[in-house]
């Protein structure tokens, strides 16, 4: 938790100026890297998307994080993408994990009631990282949550455009635009 807290007390600054109810994007390496809130202004979906997101964010952590900066929020939508830190250790077990993982969004969804909760898979094209994923999603449906699969080739340049233009139908608040429905998308 030691070496979290610069950036927790940077979020927790922010959510004193953040719009509760809003999308909140939580996660490790793949949304601590992604221009979440400059995506949501560049490319519109009608409510504030803000990123709680870590570097160097594992499962084991990210119960004590999410209490120190997102619960306070209060989001309409949690976008939860943990897993790639984890499943890149010598040490993964998939088993303990996806018991951690489905403690974590428990735990979520006692401290912020009225939020809708999104597992986002894990970015990555290593075997145990797909598998994860079929157990995230697997997981997803056990426990009411949406699963939103994000996985895009590693060697496009434009990976975060494309993930966010996924979660951006999951992000937005419907009715969607006309551009939108028609599935315009501006390049």
């Amino acid at each position: 938790m030691k070496r979290f807290e610069d950036k927790i007390a940077v979020y927790k600054k922010l959510n004193a100026l953040s719009r509760k109810g809003s999308a909140v994007c939580f996660g490790a390496r793949f949304f601590s890297s992604m221009n979440i809130e400059e995506l949501a202004l560049d490319y519109p979906v009608g409510v504030p998307v803000y990123n709680r997101s870590f570097e160097k964010l594992d499962i084991t952590s990210a119960a004590s994080v999410a209490e120190s900066c997102l619960y306070e929020l209060q989001p309409s939508k949690i976008f939860i993408n943990i897993g790639e830190n984890d499943v890149q250790s010598v040490h993964f077990d998939e088993k303990s994990f996806a018991s951690k993982y489905e403690w974590l969004l428990l735990t979520i969804h006692r401290n912020c009631i009225n939020s809708r909760l999104f597992i986002v898979s894990v970015v990555s094209d290593s075997p145990a990282a797909i598998q994860l994923n079929r157990r995230l999603e697997a997981l997803a449906k056990e426990v009411g949550c949406t699963y939103v699969d994000i996985n895009v080739p590693q060697n496009d340049g434009n990976i975060f455009l494309r993930a966010f233009n996924i979660l951006k139908s999951y992000i937005r608040n419907f009715p969607p635009s006309f551009a939108d429905a028609m599935g315009f998308q501006a390049v």
